[in-house]
C-alpha cells in the first residue's frame, strides 16, 4: 500500500509513468494508523517545493482540495491492479481483491488486541492505559446495576411492609367487630363501650 506507484509496461509505448495519489479513505484506516497517516500525507512533499516530511501532516489537509482539483488521484484503489496488468498472471490478478479483503479482516481482528497490548506495555507506568480505562468503565457500570437492583429490592420490601400493615389493621378491625358481636349477648351496652374504648387505646 503506497501513495505513489510506478507504471511499468502499462502504456503501449512501454514507457514508465509515475502516478501519485492521496489515500485517505476509511478503507485504509488500519494502514494509516500503522504508518502515522502516511498514505494521506506522503504525496505533499513530492509536489510542494522544499516540503520536509516532518511537517507534511500540518499542510496535507489544507492543500488536499487544491491537489485533487489539479488532477492528483484520490483513493483510486484500481491503480494497484492496473499497475501490474501486464506483469501478473490473470489468475493471480483475480486473487488480489480477495487478498485485500483478507488483509483488512486481519487488521480488524488483530489490530485492536495488539494495540491494547502495546498500550499496556507503553503506558503501564503512567497508569493511564486503555485496558484499565475499559475495566474502570465496566466496573462503574456494574456498580450502577447493583445499586439499581438494591433500590428496586428496597422499594419492593417497603411495598410489602405497607401491605402487611394494611392487612394487620384490617384483621384487628375484623377481630374487634367479632368480639363486639359475641359480647352483645352476654354483657350490657356500657360494658361493650368500655371494651371498645380499651381496644382503641391499645391500637
Amino acid at each position: 500500500m503506497s501513495s505513489a506507484c510506478h507504471y511499468f509496461n502499462d502504456i503501449p509505448l512501454n514507457t514508465v509513468f509515475y502516478q501519485n495519489q492521496i489515500l485517505d479513505s476509511w478503507y485504509v484506516l488500519p494502514f494509516q494508523i500503522f504508518c502515522f497517516n502516511f498514505g494521506a500525507t506522503h504525496i505533499v512533499h513530492h509536489h510542494v517545493v522544499s516540503q520536509p516530511f516532518y511537517i507534511r501532516h500540518f499542510t496535507a489537509r489544507q492543500v488536499k482540495d487544491i491537489m485533487v482539483k489539479l488532477g492528483i488521484r484520490n483513493n483510486d484503489f484500481g491503480i494497484l491492479w492496473r499497475n501490474n496488468h501486464y506483469t501478473i498472471d490473470p489468475e493471480e490478478d483475480e486473487k488480489q481483491e480477495l487478498y485485500g479483503k483478507y488483509w483488512f479482516a486481519a487488521c480488524l481482528l488483530l489490530g485492536f488486541p495488539l494495540y491494547i497490548l502495546w498500550d499496556m506495555m507503553v503506558m503501564h507506568k503512567s497508569n493511564k492505559n486503555i485496558y484499565k480505562l475499559i475495566r474502570k468503565k465496566l466496573f462503574k457500570r456494574n456498580i450502577k446495576k447493583i445499586n439499581s437492583n438494591i433500590n428496586n429490592q428496597l422499594t419492593t420490601n417497603e411495598k410489602m411492609d405497607e401491605n402487611n400493615n394494611k392487612v394487620t389493621d384490617s384483621d384487628v378491625k375484623q377481630y374487634n367487630t367479632l368480639v363486639n358481636r359475641m359480647a352483645l349477648s352476654y354483657v350490657s351496652a356500657d360494658q361493650v363501650e368500655e371494651v371498645s374504648a380499651a381496644v382503641v387505646e391499645v391500637q
